[in-house]
């Protein structure tokens, strides 16, 4: 019999908070961002510095948004930016505050909305705090789905134990505001609210990824079959809803970019009428198989093949075949990303936390072994963590940059940052400095009119600039016997090599 519990009750246990943990954790281990999440991370900081503003102060400019001087490939909804930033709009209720209220440490903060990056650990964590109630809420559909609550937290500590699932939870990509609300509709899905399934799925499609409806159509399909959903009701309420989502991305999003558009059809026809993502590069049709979803799913991997054994053979076949048809299909396409698979993750995780349930049902053997997987899974997420904190040398280099900007706060500074530098971690809630002119203009053959430079070219290359710092990145990983600098487990140690460097202009 199913449980009837709220859709949040699994959030004060003990798996929900490790899951937010984990999340937290991440975000500040790696607080800087890569080029696939600028747009949505830069559009949030133009939003929250405007909407941060006190009441009545002037309106703000789109043409001054950070996407009208770099669109990127293809443009993207403010959708998820706008709900980043929204809970900011607190801060222009500041200027109706005593003044005695101002020097608090987060009402300071408020008279320089968006600066910072502390600003940027803000608006990630709104993201992440999205993320992890989605994860409550689909949690709670399993543990409706199969009667038992320990099962929906199972599902959620194994999703702890994740590196991807926790790492990317604050990331600004579109895939991740999109897993967002496929969780709320999977939760629907698996407690048996259809009309909430479908209009969370008739949502997420048109306003953030297309490519869901290859996971949308075999969960409908499933359910005709298996459960005898009604098919008309389904077609009139998802194109309803779907038709309503295209409206609204179309209003919202053709002020932003001050030309009539639905972003994600620019998406998709860029993607699969001009065939354009192969340029990104390609891999082998069984790579999701073999190798992106094994180190994504880690501890989750033996729960599956547990519950394949034991779990009831109509739910296994709920929680696996959708998924499975959805890999297949994406298999057929020549570029390939864990990143556009994310959606398959929570009923795989699902599928594992069914079969967890039924080993814990044994004997105390079972219950240690389940205990030494987990954690051997999220030690091992941790160390991919602390090795991808490595990879972000750009917010390295502006963090640094700063700090010698701040050294001389009268003297005015102009610094080029480059494409290398650029993708790797730098982005406005980073450009902080008062005193400092940045500049990421593309194609230069002159730094006449720059101090510094952060670049990827060496020093040997830029004369007339000296060297100020060597910023590191990740490279590998080694075995040690000894002198091993970062101490790791199982005698390993990081490589890093200089990825960029800081250079000031000789006088």
């Amino acid at each position: 019999m199913a449980t009837r519990d709220g859709w949040l009750s699994l959030w004060p246990t003990a798996a929900s908070l490790a899951l937010a943990a984990a999340i937290v954790f991440a975000l500040l281990r790696a607080p800087y961002a890569k080029v696939e999440e600028s747009f949505n991370l830069h559009a949030s900081h133009d939003l929250v510095s405007v909407w941060g503003r006190p009441l009545f102060s002037t309106a703000y400019n789109v043409s001054q948004f950070d996407h009208i001087f770099f669109p990127g490939v293809v443009p993207r909804t403010f959708a998820g930016p706008i709900a980043l930033a929204a809970p900011f709009r607190l801060c222009s209720l500041v200027s109706l505050l005593p003044p005695a209220f101002e020097t608090l440490p987060g009402i300071a903060a408020c008279a320089r909305p968006g600066v910072g990056w502390a600003w940027q650990i803000a608006v990630r964590a709104v993201l992440g705090g999205y993320v992890w109630l989605s994860w409550l809420v689909a949690a709670q559909g399993l543990a409706r789905a199969t009667g038992s609550r320990r099962t929906g937290k199972l599902m959620l500590a194994v999703t702890a134990a994740q590196f991807h699932m926790t790492f990317y939870a604050s990331r600004t990509l579109p895939n991740v505001f999109a897993l967002a609300i496929v969780n709320l509709g999977l939760g629907a899905w698996l407690a048996g609210a259809w009309r909430a399934f479908i209009v969370a799925f008739a949502v997420v499609i048109p306003l953030f990824r297309a490519e869901i409806v290859g996971l949308f159509g075999p969960l409908v399909l499933f359910s005709w079959l298996v459960d005898r959903r009604p098919v008309a009701s389904t077609l009139t309420l998802g194109i309803a809803v779907g038709l309503a989502t295209i409206v609204a991305s179309v209003a919202v999003d053709s002020g932003f970019w001050r030309r009539t558009l639905w972003p994600e059809g620019e998406v998709l026809h860029f993607n699969t009428v001009l065939n354009k993502s192969s340029e990104w590069g390609t891999s082998p049709w069984h790579w999701y198989v073999t190798r992106a979803l094994p180190k994504a799913l880690l501890g989750a991997l033996p729960g599956m093949i547990l519950a394949a054994f034991a779990a009831p053979r109509s739910l296994v076949a709920r929680l696996a075949l959708p998924p499975a048809v959805f890999v297949a299909l994406y298999s057929l396409l020549p570029h390939k990303e864990l990143r556009f698979i994310f959606y398959v993750i929570p009923l795989f995780n699902a599928l594992a936390a069914v079969g967890y349930n039924w080993a814990l049902a044994g004997s105390r053997l079972g219950r240690a072994a389940l205990a030494a997987l987990l954690l051997a899974s999220a030690a091992a997420a941790q160390l991919m963590v602390h090795i991808s904190a490595h990879n972000y040398p750009g917010g390295d280099a502006l963090t640094a940059f700063n700090s010698l900007a701040a050294a001389t706060p009268s003297t005015l500074l102009a610094v080029h940052i480059d494409a290398d530098a650029a993708m790797t971690g730098v982005s406005l809630f980073g450009q902080s400095a008062p005193n400092v002119m940045y500049s990421k203009t593309e194609g230069l053959t002159s730094w006449d009119n720059f101090t510094h430079l952060i670049t990827a070219a060496s020093p040997a290359q830029r004369p007339g600039f000296a060297l100020l710092a060597t910023i590191p990145a990740y490279a590998g990983l080694r075995f040690c016997r000894s002198a091993c600098a970062f101490g790791l487990p199982l005698g390993l140690d990081l490589i890093l090599e200089p990825a960029l460097y800081i250079l000031a202009r000789e006088t």
